[in-house]
């Protein structure tokens, strides 16, 4: 069956003072690991061209019941002290 991304997730950090390479090493950290969960097609952590200030993780999946798999909780949990506030999540759908 040929991988075929139905939902993309698009998580938005923003660095606490200092915190920027900090914040980095734990969503590539984070992203190797998400990687592994089943009905992943793929994860990247990214800068924004336009605005250096957040970091940007970029995940790819089969379908909203595939992110259902994910532990939110505790990559929250990892990246607390490592964030100005929550982070802002956007999934986008295939038509």
């Amino acid at each position: 069956m040929a991988e075929h991304a139905r939902v993309i997730r698009v998580t938005r950090f923003i660095p606490a003072a200092g915190k920027r390479a900090d914040l980095l090493e734990a969503l590539e950290e984070i992203a190797e690991q998400v990687r592994k969960v089943e009905d992943c097609y793929g994860v990247q952590v990214c800068d924004v061209s336009e605005d250096p200030t957040p970091l940007v993780v970029i995940s790819r999946w089969h379908s909203a019941e595939a992110i259902a798999k994910l532990p939110a909780d505790q990559v929250l949990a990892r990246v607390k002290d490592l964030v100005e506030s929550p982070p802002l999540t956007e999934h986008y759908t295939t038509l």
